[in-house]
């Protein structure tokens, strides 16, 4: 078999894409997800995103994470979407049908915002989903809760997150018994700017995440540890800027870019 992919990244969160708009591909996209992502011995990326026709959009998208585990939602991959979409029709607004609904994007160059709609929280429950071992760590945390921004975040604001270590702790709340899998965020700030770091269901560490930036200055907003307004997020792969408003709306923006194009034989 032969497909052709593009390969693109938002703020070194990179994902094969694989344009389905004529509707035409019958595939297991799933299994292709976890063979296609592997680094080094395949294409590599932090999963699969397929674009495809949409009745209520100008069109839509599947993501995969690298396990084949299907996403609901991933702010980098819907700019990347929307980039590659509106240079193709010649549109700057583009309207991309997601697990967690439509999406619109605005285009301006290689900088690329999207409406992430809502945030919810969930702080109540945070001492029934996790073990005592657990809830000792985060007694050294500033604050924390989970974060719903189309899909599920647990949050944790630290003073110094380079204090933290990160490959051991943030594994240690990616489960629990209510929400199963979720992204875990770890982070600090100062003034306006935001440290953090990602781990993402279903991939691992990522180099930065769209909706994990949303999801931590929605809770500094809410904890009023940031105020409303414009705040940088500061990730592995560079920074994303995040708007949220006095009702926790955010707006997702950054740059993206096309890295190459190819062929795939499986």
């Amino acid at each position: 078999m032969k497909l052709s992919f593009l390969k693109m990244q938002a703020c070194g969160n990179d994902y094969i894409y694989i344009d389905d708009l004529d509707g035409s591909l019958d595939l297991d996209f799933s299994s292709l997800a976890t063979d296609f992502s592997r680094r080094r011995f395949s294409i590599g990326g932090d999963g699969l995103v397929v674009i495809s026709p949409s009745s209520i959009a100008d069109c839509k998208m599947d993501m995969y994470n690298a396990d084949g585990s299907l996403g609901k939602m991933c702010g980098n991959a819907v700019r990347c979407v929307a980039k590659y979409y509106g240079q193709k029709h010649g549109l700057r607004n583009v309207k991309v049908q997601t697990d967690s609904g439509v999406k619109e994007a605005f285009i301006d160059g290689d900088f690329v915002s999207v409406e992430m709609g809502k945030a919810n929280f969930d702080f109540e429950n945070v001492k029934n989903f996790y073990e005592n071992d657990s809830l000792k760590i985060l007694e050294t945390a500033l604050f924390c809760g989970f974060v719903d921004v189309g899909n599920p975040h647990f949050v944790i604001c630290v003073k110094d997150l380079k204090c933290w270590d990160f490959g051991r702790i943030a594994p240690l709340f990616a489960k629990n018994k209510i929400y199963g899998d979720v992204n875990v965020e770890i982070f600090s700030y100062k003034d306006r700017v935001i440290d953090c770091r990602v781990l993402e269901r279903g991939s691992g560490e990522t180099f930065s995440c769209g909706t994990g930036a949303a999801a931590v200055c929605a809770l500094s907003v809410f904890k009023r540890a940031i105020s409303i307004g414009e705040i940088t997020v500061k990730m592995k792969g560079g920074d994303l800027k995040v708007f949220c408003d006095g009702a926790y709306n955010l707006i997702l923006g950054g740059k993206v870019r096309l890295v190459f194009k190819g062929e795939i034989y499986d």
